[in-house]
């Protein structure tokens, strides 16, 4: 109840708890990794940097490739949006290449999606692109709504740094249209702060109605 509330300071406390209660090490780390994405949406990255390690701690001595791979993905998203791209791309460049022949399983599709997300912060725009039409691909046939919606605010935002600012923004919205009418509030904000960014060039009132937008969802 407390992530479909937005609490994610709470989320991560009661999930911290429950981590202690379970002797199930593959329980153990999903709850971490589910901590970990709710202290990254509060922006405490090293937290979230620290419990996905965690799980992954957890994980490898298993070996259930499935969840190391998801739980990669986990530590890649909050080293990436904690501002270390570079140490996101350096973990998840070969990460998706270990579990390249466990392809199209949703968790390495995933992985996939952040290391499309890691290139782009990396200014690799190219190479995010590619494995963001890779991701896309699959994401839309299996019905993977998250990684299709977020992966679409990805390519979006990459267009627009190639100059296809109008291709970028509508890709973008499709994006945002996903993540809304999935109840992703978090990719759905992330869209709406591309879009505006490059709507800004181009349709300043445009941009400001977005701008309003996030903020009444924020």
């Amino acid at each position: 109840r407390a992530l479909a509330l937005g609490a994610h300071d709470q989320a991560v406390a009661f999930l911290g708890q429950a981590v202690t209660v379970s002797a199930d090490p593959a329980e153990q780390g999903e709850m971490l990794e589910r901590a970990s994405e709710s202290a990254a949406a509060a922006a405490r990255f090293d937290q979230a940097q620290t419990l996905a390690r965690r799980a992954l701690e957890l994980y490898r001595p298993t070996g259930d490739r499935v969840a190391i791979a998801r739980g990669t993905a986990k530590l890649g998203a909050a080293l990436g949006w904690g501002a270390q791209a570079k140490d996101a791309l350096e973990l998840l460049e070969p990460a998706a290449a270990e579990f390249d022949d466990l392809w199209p399983n949703p968790a390495v599709v995933a992985l996939n999606a952040m290391l499309a997300t890691a290139y782009l912060f990396s200014n690799r725009v190219p190479d995010c692109v590619s494995v963001a039409d890779r991701v896309l691909e699959v994401a839309e046939h299996e019905d993977l709504v998250e990684t299709l919606a977020f992966t679409l605010v990805t390519k979006g935002g990459a267009l627009g740094t190639l100059g296809r600012v109008r291709e970028g923004v509508g890709i973008i919205r499709a994006g945002e249209e996903l993540a809304l009418d999935a109840g992703l509030t978090g990719i759905h904000l992330r869209g709406i702060q591309a879009r505006t960014f490059w709507e800004l060039e181009s349709d300043t009132r445009r941009a400001i109605e977005g701008m309003r937008e996030g903020i009444a969802i924020a």
